[in-house]
């Protein structure tokens, strides 16, 4: 070998190394499968929560305290989606299988059925297909909390416009304590539908879920559940909770891809949906020679034409690394962040804190007001001149500021946080 070919020997497995090393290609194509992450736990089996924490991509410097509104997504989930696009396009094949594998994650997660779990987008377009898909007639009752967000209540608006419903807006106690009895005196034998949330996205308050369901049911009422933002935040047991119509997101407190969300349906709730949109995968039959459609007898007949399966992999990933941690592990770290910053606020004399007190009802997320203040420019400067994402609440003129606590969060940023409004109060 000549000096010359040496020097392009020793030039290739250089690059080769450094490829090997990043798990890349010379042509930038990732080479290996990502790993699940590593061992999450201690020795003890308590949760390593600073590994945790390395799993996620925010750079250093930035604090995170808006998975109410768009969770973070780790590492493995977007490797998982980045890893299954490239597999995807180098076969050019579907991997339509994706959605019966997401299904059956997604339904031994919640306890229930993949026959009764449908994948969406989001919660927005669950609740529209729920929505619509009921077929209510002009003058049908619909109730509907003054606390809903614009994803669970814009569809029951705009059928009011439509076609006439008649759309009761009842008046929630922030509190939590009054709820039940609030919405139970609000269901008549005129009521046909009630759209409530698990968790309020305005204030973080629990709702008693499984008792109104109850009631509704025996009231003969259609109960839907805004699920968006429970479902990753607490445990939530579909089997046990029992509505006819529970809908949610991927992408919030569960730290799945963006565009991903599941609608459930039990059997007997479904055959009184009428499908909106049909296509591919809709059907058990189709013969346009004969003028024939039969639709699935199951929620997934809303998973029609062609989907992107990459993040329909991811959001899989996504469960199993909730998983991984437990959802009572993830929950009790959020409640006690929560407790941690809201002990450090509550007693200021200038900050309104709007969440629920009651453990009962209180969860992850703590909404709060510093008199004064314009929370939409305090917000602006929270996330400008600090690096702190939080989310302001303007529904029903709160002007209010929302902090989610999450896996990702640790006590040092709260601690950087409380100062901040600490500061801001005492002005």
């Amino acid at each position: 070998m000549n000096r010359k070919n040496r020097r392009e020997f020793i030039k290739r497995g250089f690059i080769q190394a450094i490829c090997v090393l990043f798990g890349i290609d010379v042509f930038g194509n990732r080479t290996k499968q990502p790993s699940f992450p590593e061992n999450l736990k201690h020795k003890n089996g308590r949760v390593d929560w600073d590994k945790v924490r390395n799993q996620f991509l925010l750079e250093p410097g930035r604090s995170y305290f808006n998975f109410g509104s768009l969770g973070l997504s780790p590492k493995v989930v977007i490797s998982k989606m980045e890893d299954r696009l490239r597999s995807l396009e180098s076969r050019g094949t579907s991997g339509y299988n994706s959605s019966d594998k997401l299904r059956k994650t997604l339904s031994k997660f919640l306890n229930t059925s993949s026959l009764e779990i449908g994948l969406t987008r989001n919660t927005t377009e669950g609740m529209n297909i729920v929505a619509r898909g009921l077929m209510l007639k002009k003058g049908d009752e619909v109730l509907i909390s003054n606390c809903e967000h614009i994803g669970g209540a814009a569809c029951w608006l705009q059928l009011q416009k439509e076609i006439g419903i008649k759309l009761k807006v009842i008046e929630l106690d922030y509190s939590g304590e009054k709820n039940q009895e609030i919405i139970t005196k609000a269901i008549s034998n005129k009521t046909k539908v009630l759209s409530i949330s698990h968790i309020l996205s305005s204030t973080g308050t629990v709702l008693p879920v499984k008792e109104i369901i109850n009631y509704c049911r025996k009231m003969k009422v259609i109960s839907i559940v805004d699920g968006a933002q429970a479902f990753g935040m607490i445990p939530v047991d579909l089997s046990n909770i029992s509505p006819d119509f529970y809908i949610s997101s991927g992408h919030k407190w569960m730290c799945g891809p963006k565009g991903t969300g599941f609608v459930y349906a039990n059997e007997k709730s479904y055959k009184s949906l009428q499908p909106g949109f049909v296509g591919a995968y809709s059907d058990i039959t189709f013969n346009l020679s004969k003028c024939i459609l039969e639709i699935k007898n199951n929620i997934s007949h809303i998973e029609y034409g062609t989907r992107n399966m990459s993040i329909y992999d991811g959001f899989n990933s996504a469960v199993l690394f909730i998983n991984t941690i437990g959802i009572e592990n993830i929950f009790t770290r959020g409640k006690k962040m929560a407790d941690y910053f809201l002990n450090k606020i509550v007693t200021h004399q200038n900050i309104t804190v709007l969440s629920s007190l009651n453990n009962d009802f209180s969860s992850s997320i703590v909404t709060f007001r510093i008199e004064n203040t314009n929370c939409s420019l305090f917000i602006n400067d929270l996330l400008i001149n600090h690096k702190k994402a939080l989310r302001g609440v303007h529904e029903n003129n709160l002007n209010a500021i929302r902090a989610s606590f999450s896996l990702q969060n640790d006590y040092q940023e709260i601690d950087e946080l409380v100062t901040l409004i600490l500061a801001q109060a005492n002005k």
